[in-house]
């Protein structure tokens, strides 16, 4: 009986160290899982974030910075068209001396033609001849009112109006061109200003 019970133990023993043996490998297996899962939750959890920082950064720097490009690029081609008109007709009063009754009218209609597609409403002008009456040079300034209609006749204090190039002979004539600029609207704000140019030519 002894041996019988020595024998039994012997048997049993090794059974029940490797039932032993085999649960804390059960319960590391269950710790890694679960260890696995909060990593993938975490990482989960970093993704979502990045999303939503970039996409706060694209609306709030990313968007405004391109709108605001956009925009300044926009004025610049705009002003650069300006400026070229404003040439345009000082060149056109330059040659003129003698031909035009009304230089301010001609300004408005060589701005329209080079720029057939702007508002009219938009534009203000203001036209300075220098003119030499016995050798005694007189700046004429001529303002606009409006941008539909400018004239020079009988608005300077000499009355010269239209035949003030008749005296501006190698005397420098200046045309000074506004107009009414809305910049790209940025988050629902509109804005405004006025580009401003200014061309001078020789009267021939």
């Amino acid at each position: 009986m002894k041996i019988l019970n020595r024998m039994r133990n012997k048997t049993i023993a090794p059974n029940s160290a490797s039932h032993a043996a085999a649960e804390p490998a059960n319960g590391r297996a269950e710790s890694r899982s679960k260890r696995s899962r909060l990593i993938a939750r975490f990482i989960a959890n970093e993704e979502g974030q990045s999303i939503i920082e970039t996409s706060l950064v694209m609306f709030f720097i990313l968007v405004p910075t391109l709108l605001g490009i956009f925009s300044v690029t926009m004025a610049l081609y705009t002003f650069q068209r300006i400026s070229y008109a404003a040439f345009a007709s000082a060149q056109v009063l330059g040659q003129s001396r003698g031909l035009i009754a009304d230089p301010c009218a001609q300004v408005v209609t060589s701005v329209h033609t080079v720029l057939p597609g702007f508002p009219a409403g938009n534009f203000t002008y203001t036209v300075l001849i220098t003119q030499n009456v016995n050798n005694v040079p007189t700046v004429e300034k001529f303002v606009s009112t409006s941008g539909t209609a400018f004239t020079c006749s009988g608005t300077t204090s000499s009355g010269q109006g239209g035949y003030a190039l008749n005296n501006a002979a190698q005397q420098p004539v200046m045309v000074e061109i506004g107009y009414a600029y809305n910049w790209f609207p940025l988050f629902g704000r509109r804005l405004s200003g006025t580009l401003g140019t200014r061309q001078a030519v020789l009267v021939s």
